[in-house]
C-alpha cells in the first residue's frame, strides 16, 4: 500500500515560482523540516540552491496533494547552507 502524502515542500525562486518540490508522508512537520535540511546536503539538490532561490516553504496537504492549512515552515536558502541552523536528532 502506498504511503499517504501529508506534507509538500517547495523550493521557490526570487519571483515565488516553484523550482523544485518534494512530497512527504511524514506525520509530523518537525520530521519534514529535518528531512528537508538533510535533502539539501546532497549535491544533486544543493545545485538548485544556487539558482537565485529564496528558500523552501513547507505546508500540509490532503491525500490528493491539495494544500490544506497554512505554511508550517519557511526555510531561507542561507539556512540550508548553514550547518549550524540545521535541526539535530532529538530536537
Amino acid at each position: 500500500m502506498a504511503k499517504e502524502q501529508r506534507y509538500m515542500s517547495e523550493l521557490l525562486d526570487e519571483l515565488g515560482n516553484v523550482v523544485d518540490f518534494e512530497r512527504w508522508p511524514c506525520k509530523r512537520a518537525s520530521t519534514v523540516i529535518k528531512k528537508v535540511y538533510e535533502l539539501y546536503t546532497y549535491p544533486i539538490y544543493r545545485k538548485d540552491l544556487k539558482k537565485g532561490t529564496l528558500g523552501v516553504v513547507i505546508y500540509p496537504t490532503k491525500p490528493n496533494g491539495e494544500r490544506c492549512g497554512i505554511n508550517v515552515a519557511r526555510i531561507p536558502t542561507a539556512e540550508l547552507y548553514d550547518n549550524k541552523s540545521r535541526p539535530h536528532a532529538g530536537t
